[in-house]
Formats: C-alpha cells, sequence, structure tokens
C-alpha cells in the first residue's frame, strides 16, 4: 500500500512539473534575491576568469624589468608569479565557489 502511495506522488510531481506549473510558490522577493545572486557570482567569475587569464599571459621578462625600475605594480604581480601555485589555487576555489552559488 505504502509502495502504491508513493508511485502515485511521484507520478503526481511529475505531471506538476511537466506542466510547467511551480510546485512550490517562491515569491516574487525571491525570485528577485534568486537573480541578484546570479548576477553577482557571473560577474565574479568573470572577473577571476580574466585575472588568471591576465598573470598567465603576462610578459615576465618586462614584469622584471619594470620592478627592477621601482614599478609598484610590477613588483607586486612579480611578487603574486613567485607564488603562483598558491594564487592559481585560490582562483580556482574561488571560480569555483561562485559557480556552486551560480547554480
Amino acid at each position: 500500500m505504502l509502495d502504491h502511495m508513493f508511485q502515485f506522488s511521484l507520478i503526481n510531481q511529475i505531471i506538476l512539473l511537466s506542466t510547467g506549473e511551480p510546485t512550490i510558490d517562491i515569491g516574487i522577493a525571491n525570485m528577485y534575491v534568486q537573480g541578484l545572486i546570479l548576477l553577482v557570482s557571473v560577474i565574479m567569475v568573470a572577473i577571476f576568469s580574466s585575472a588568471q587569464a591576465s598573470l598567465i599571459s603576462v610578459n615576465r621578462v618586462r614584469i622584471n624589468y619594470l620592478a627592477g625600475q621601482g614599478h609598484k605594480a610590477a613588483g607586486t604581480v612579480n611578487r603574486v608569479l613567485s607564488r603562483h601555485e598558491k594564487f592559481f589555487a585560490a582562483i580556482l576555489l574561488t571560480e569555483n565557489a561562485f559557480i556552486i552559488f551560480a547554480s
């Protein structure tokens, strides 16, 4: 009897989902919050991906030269590139976190 009730409940859920009717009323405010979380997550993934791509493609010889000339930004990039394993691990971790938030 219990197995038959479970099958009936499952069939009702499938019918509700296939008709396009929501099974849970999430409300309009909740939809805005979810949309905002999605938008922020996608923007953050784009920022972290571009940071990763820019540091992979940087010209190390030019950065070393500029750091030797006293440019602060080049010195910072040089320090980050000297510990690139930690930087890329942090980038991948945060990208994955934001991808999970987006889904």
